[in-house]
């Protein structure tokens, strides 16, 4: 399991994944590297090696192969979705006009925050549950 450590700052909760650790060594940025406890497979998800199960690992390569996204994907976006105004403009009745200034600036923010490394921490930690 990744561990998480959560921080206020102007108002916002900040999960920040501080490293994973893994038989014994600790990978806390990109370059670094992990060795896998036995019985673990690491999967690349995004820029993050994630440890898991072998079973866990062929169905989340099976599905990735396939064009499908697993159960911690579609979560995932879910967060960026809620997290980045999306949802609230899609909540009104009528469509959301997507040239409005409100819409892109929204968008763009859920661009941000899926391309974010704690994106592809909370499939990882999803995933390890």
């Amino acid at each position: 399991m990744i561990p998480y450590r959560y921080r206020r700052c102007a108002g916002m909760t900040f999960c920040i994944a501080v490293a994973i650790i893994c038989a014994g060594t600790v990978r806390a940025s990109y370059g670094d590297t992990v060795k896998p406890e036995e019985g673990v497979v690491l999967v690349e998800i995004g820029p993050l090696q994630c440890a898991l199960a072998p079973s866990v690992a062929e169905r989340y390569k099976r599905a990735r192969s396939e064009g499908e996204k697993t159960r911690a994907e579609v979560r995932a976006e879910t967060r960026a979705w809620i997290d980045s105004g999306m949802e609230t403009l899609h909540r009104r009745r009528h469509r959301p006009d997507p040239m409005s200034k409100q819409y892109q600036e929204a968008y763009a923010k859920y661009l941000a925050l899926k391309q974010d490394r704690v994106f592809f921490a909370q499939i990882c930690k999803e995933l390890q549950d």
